[in-house]
């Protein structure tokens, strides 16, 4: 497993690009600012700690911070991610015509509810977005079903999701609906 990054900071001078990810310093000089054409990275993950929903195992999540440092100039660029390695799979059971869910290959039973944006009137904070995603984890659920058209959660909300085991299933009405064509 391996998740793959690209900087780019488009035509300038000659620069010296350096960086830092896991404590793995990784370096790369360009004299001729037009021959460069971006820098892809690929990390390898050998048995991480996978993340699981709530109520089966530990949510295992890992953070990565990565910077981008122009010689002679310091930091160019950051970035900052809490991420997870799981595996989900959703299949039709041909025996009950139902469908089964697996979640590293363990099958899981969903429990969960409907989810509106908790505040049409956007009165929203990291602290409430804690709070409402650590109430369904409390009740035991393992997946939030996200619809209400129009409004998307914020980032603070999938971020609480990750750390609190909530799977989520967002959905657009139209896609829904079986009987609907979209032109």
């Amino acid at each position: 497993m391996g998740p793959t990054g690209e900087m780019d900071s488009g035509p300038g001078s000659p620069r010296q690009y350096q960086g830092r990810c896991w404590n793995i310093h990784l370096g790369r000089s360009f004299d001729d600012p037009s021959s460069y054409n971006g820098m892809n990275l690929q990390l390898f993950f050998y048995n991480p700690d996978l993340w699981w929903p709530n109520s089966m195992r530990k949510q295992s999540l890992y953070n990565v911070h990565i910077t981008v440092d122009v010689k002679g100039y310091g930091e160019f660029d950051a970035w900052s991610h809490l991420f997870g390695f799981r595996k989900i799979e959703s299949h039709i059971d041909s025996a009950t015509s139902g469908r089964l869910f697996k979640v590293n290959g363990q099958p899981i039973i969903i429990h969960g509810g409907n989810w509106i944006l908790s505040d049409g009137l956007l009165r929203l904070s990291k602290e409430r977005s804690e709070t409402d995603i650590k109430f369904h984890a409390n009740m035991h659920f393992n997946m939030i079903h996200c619809w209400g058209g129009g409004l998307a959660e914020r980032t603070e909300f999938y971020h609480y999701c990750d750390i609190y085991g909530l799977l989520d299933a967002c959905c657009v009405r139209c896609w829904e609906c079986q009987d609907t064509v979209i032109e």
